[in-house]
């Protein structure tokens, strides 16, 4: 793994979001680079799925195969370390600023999005800002379900559902379990 060395001297710092970048780069050799951003988010998805839900199991492990066969076997070998690295960058930000869109940052660094295609998306500072202000008053809620409800209200990378997990912890509520 790529990163700068602290004063320390002992830990590296690991810029976690470029190094999926350069992974996703890299595995772009003979495929468009979107393409490989797809095959990376829905193969990740079917292994999150597989890890915890049996039902059609051998649909999704053949799925994920078929994905992956699609890649030269040096190329294989860089998805697994990309999801090790999201996860890595998903934990950090959760113990330090919160959560965050990680995955809608990187989309916009590759410039994957295209208005053309009618993709609007909205800026992380927007969301964190909805969020506050819907989360403000949700005490209330908790006291009588045990639990707040919400729903995406688009097709994104769920940077509402971040941001709102993200105010939860700022009120001191618990987003895994509330």
């Amino acid at each position: 793994m790529k990163g700068q060395q602290t004063l320390e001297g002992c830990t590296p710092k690991i810029d976690y979001k470029k190094e999926i970048i350069s992974l996703l780069k890299n595995a772009a050799y003979s495929k468009d680079l979107a393409q490989v951003f797809n095959d990376f988010l829905e193969m990740a998805a079917l292994s999150i799925a597989n890890s915890v839900d049996f039902t059609k199991r051998e649909e999704r492990e053949n799925r994920y195969l078929d994905l992956i066969n699609s890649y030269d076997k040096r190329h294989q070998e860089l998805f697994p370390e990309m999801l090790a690295h999201l996860v890595m960058a998903l934990d950090e930000k959760a113990h330090t600023a919160g959560t965050e869109d990680i995955l809608g940052i990187i989309f916009h660094e590759l410039e994957l999005h295209s208005v053309y295609k009618g993709q609007f998306f909205t800026p992380q500072y927007i969301s964190d800002f909805m969020a506050e202000i819907t989360c403000d008053d949700m005490q209330g809620v908790i006291e009588e379900k045990g639990y707040i409800a919400m729903n995406e209200p688009c097709c994104g990378s769920g940077v509402m559902i971040t941001s709102f997990c993200k105010a939860m912890k700022k009120n001191n509520l618990n987003y895994h379990s509330q």
